[in-house]
């Protein structure tokens, strides 16, 4: 025994120096992605069967949404599925600059200059400040996923139970007024563009603008995913993904250790950056994933059990020598009424990837900690557990292994499925009005939080286009007067001002307009004459 314990450390069948392998894995073949049912909509997973839904995100949300989705998940969530909301905070949000910019450039002149500097202006914020030495304030689209799926082989009886599922929760946010679109190998190739093939600025692969994609049915969607000379390399402080004509970028994967004792979900919208101190914000792209493992009818039974014996152990001596006895009780009679109500227990798994270029990574992460943390949140750098970290955000990734893996290191808390739900990153901000050739964008207004929002008077459905405008003395009302009349002439309207003063004067003049003045002399101008009675 003893001499095959020495050849163990010393002998022939000693472990040698460890060194790279020649051909290293490629990144797709952890993807899980294979290939997708046209007929159904479902994707067939490496070890699963699922979908995903898109969702806009909740620029506010009450009581009465989160119990609609809380019922949702609770009724209709197949027995041993699992579910993620996932939000991306994506650094793509050129479609609503474009939009703008769209009918300035067909105008040509001042018109079409402005706009092309107005998108060099912006060009590279979704990775970098706005405006350097200043806040670390980015620009960013909100996106959110739902993705549910079944560990196993497909058959009539998962895709029953998972069809079952997605049609509840479509009608649950259509009683909402919210619309949920289904995301087909299209998008899901786009979004894995940006999340495993990280663009700075989209210099080689779309600009500002979502990577374009095209799915082919001959091939499985995994190797779809492949990025020719891109690569990805694994440390203990975060991954790397390497470009080879690029900027490299790190990513950081922190999970959630430690939850609030009391967390509404509306509180949430606090996550994605601070509304009133412009210095917390995450200043670069966040890619965050709420995963969530449905039980069995049988964990509503041992949760009884559970709760049973914590009770009589509180009312017996052993509680003074464990004082957390009687707060677990209490929790454990909690949670049994809850589930008499028709809730479920789940275990949840709360993580977060934070992008940034190499020398803007640690700043980040120490940016959204500190948003976290001012909320009582309390999260642990994934060291050495980078990947699946990371892996276990993206869209249908868990099932098939990765979900066991997060309940052997820790990271699996068990919850009801309310409170899931108020945990959810389903949050953003407003993201303007949807483009329309009889009312283009006016305005290009941004978020608190980095939010593109286009914006016309003139898109009003309702069909009232009065607007008013109020603030204090300098607060900025002229200049958004100004840059209100400068859209609405560079989206081909016309613009007739009455002012008190001169403060348009320039405006008109550059824009090729006309300035009049109303002095003492008997000339009179009567402007109610050009409104048709």
């Amino acid at each position: 025994m003893i001499g095959r314990i020495r050849d163990l450390f010393g002998g022939e069948d000693a472990l040698g120096t460890w060194t790279l392998p020649a051909h290293p894995e490629p990144l797709v073949d952890l993807l899980p992605w294979r290939a997708w049912d046209e007929a159904g909509e479902f994707y067939v997973n490496a070890e699963s069967l699922g979908f995903v839904l898109e969702l806009p995100p909740f620029a506010g949300v009450d009581e009465g949404t989160l119990d609609a989705l809380a019922g949702t998940l609770a009724d209709s969530a197949p027995d041993r599925s699992i579910v993620q909301v996932i939000h991306w905070t994506s650094p793509r949000y050129g479609r609503a600059i474009g939009d703008w910019a769209a009918p300035r450039e067909a105008a040509g002149g001042l018109q079409a200059v402005m706009a092309a500097r107005r998108e060099a202006l912006f060009r590279g914020a979704g990775w970098r400040p706005l405006h350097a030495g200043g806040p670390p304030f980015t620009l960013n689209d909100c996106r959110v996923f739902l993705a549910a799926c079944l560990p196993g082989r497909p058959g009539p009886a998962s895709e029953t139970a998972l069809g079952g599922f997605r049609r509840a929760i479509e009608g649950a946010l259509a009683s909402i007024g919210t619309l949920a679109r289904r995301l087909e190998p299209d998008g899901l190739l786009s979004l894995a563009a940006e999340l495993t093939a990280p663009d700075l600025e989209g210099e080689h692969d779309g600009g500002m603008v979502r990577p374009e994609r095209r799915w082919s049915p001959r091939d499985p969607i995994h190797l779809q995913c492949a990025a020719p000379g891109r690569a990805m390399s694994v440390a203990p402080a975060g991954l790397v993904f390497h470009h080879p004509d690029g900027t490299d970028l790190g990513v950081r994967v922190l999970s959630a250790r430690a939850f609030p004792e009391v967390w509404p979900g509306w509180r949430g919208n606090a996550l994605i950056g601070d509304f009133y101190r412009d210095f917390l914000q995450p200043g670069a792209p966040v890619l965050t994933a709420l995963t969530v493992m449905m039980g069995e009818a049988s964990d509503g039974e041992r949760a009884f059990l559970k709760s049973a014996r914590a009770t009589q152990q509180a009312g017996t001596g052993i509680a003074r020598y464990l004082p957390g006895l009687p707060e677990k009780a209490r929790d454990w009679r909690f949670v049994t009424e809850r589930l008499k109500e028709g809730e479920r227990l789940v275990r949840a798994s709360y993580a977060i990837s934070v992008y940034a270029p190499l020398d803007a990574i640690d700043e980040a992460e120490q940016a959204v900690r500190a948003i976290y943390h001012g909320q009582g949140w309390r999260l642990g750098a994934e060291r050495y557990a980078h990947l699946p970290g990371w892996l276990a955000c993206l869209p249908m990734s868990p099932a098939g292994g990765l979900d066991a893996d997060l309940a052997r290191m820790g990271r699996m808390k068990t919850l009801l499925t309310s409170s899931a739900v108020n945990l959810a990153p389903v949050h953003g901000e407003w993201r303007g009005q949807r483009a329309a050739a009889d009312a283009p964008p006016a305005l290009l207004l941004v978020g608190r939080r980095g939010q593109p929002a286009p914006w016309s008077p003139f898109a009003n459905e309702a069909g009232n286009y009065n607007v008013a405008v109020t603030g204090k003395s300098g607060s900025g009302k002229s200049v958004l007067m100004q840059e209100l009349v400068a859209g609405i002439a560079g989206a081909g309207g016309e613009a007739v001002v009455i002012d008190d003063g001169r403060s348009f004067q320039h405006t008109a003049e550059a824009l090729g307009g006309a300035f009049i003045a109303f002095g003492k002399d008997p000339a009179r101008l009567n402007p109610f004459a050009m409104i048709d009675a």
